[in-house]
């Protein structure tokens, strides 16, 4: 079983990716997009000036290659074929014949089921309509505004939580492992258009993945 301890969720999901055939791959601005046989994935494309990130060397021959070797690219040094592999990753699992709820992921969250905790809400990430789904939840963020709380701050209020939303952006940047580690117990969501809908992530304690299903490939390859 892929646990949060062993930092190997990442590996995990990338070999459970079949060995398919690639149509077509973008590195947008803001999204990154793989178009595998069954559906299509997306990651978000890191900032340009980020650490790093540089040109993509093979830049142009991604969609000459198989699904299963371009998932593999999560552990690449270079960001952007990090974000290249994470929609790999999303173009297996989000597959265009999945079913399940299209609830909104807060809603989700928000049906206790079987958490436990002490009542307390907690999101890492900035989400819409948070008041509506999770009133006085407390947020999370890498810039907090005012009110809200700073990244080293998850130490203390994730532990003993009761639902815990996690923005899908944490697997990209590598805390998502150690965020649900320090979640253990409570009700935890993943939450994000580059969610995987993988079966290894409820493994790892994760009850909600709120993910996209992308039914027009030609559409969003557009955007």
């Amino acid at each position: 079983m892929a646990t949060a301890r062993d930092g190997s969720l990442a590996r995990r999901l990338a070999a459970d990716v079949a060995d398919a055939p690639v149509r077509r791959v973008l590195a947008g601005i803001n999204w990154t997009f793989v178009e595998g046989p069954h559906g299509c994935g997306l990651a978000q494309t890191p900032s340009r000036d980020g650490n790093g990130c540089r040109p993509l060397e093979a830049a142009g021959s991604y969609a000459g290659r198989g699904l299963k070797e371009l998932a593999g690219l999560v552990v690449s040094d270079n960001r952007f074929e990090v974000a290249i592999g994470w929609a790999a990753i999303n173009a297996h699992f989000n597959r265009r014949n999945l079913q399940g709820p299209t609830d909104n992921g807060l809603a989700l969250l928000a049906r206790d089921g079987d958490a436990g905790g002490q009542g307390r809400s907690v999101v890492v990430g900035r989400f819409p309509d948070l008041d509506r789904y999770l009133p006085g939840a407390l947020v999370i963020e890498r810039e907090p505004r005012p009110g809200e709380h700073a990244e080293w701050e998850a130490e203390q209020l994730l532990p003993g939580a009761r639902r815990v939303g996690i923005t899908a952006s944490a697997l990209f940047d590598g805390s998502a492992e150690r965020l649900i580690d320090l979640a253990r117990g409570a009700r935890i969501a993943l939450i994000g258009p580059s969610t995987p809908l993988a079966p290894a992530l409820h493994e790892a304690g994760v009850a909600v993945l709120a993910g996209l299903v992308i039914e027009d490939a030609d559409g969003a390859f557009g955007v």
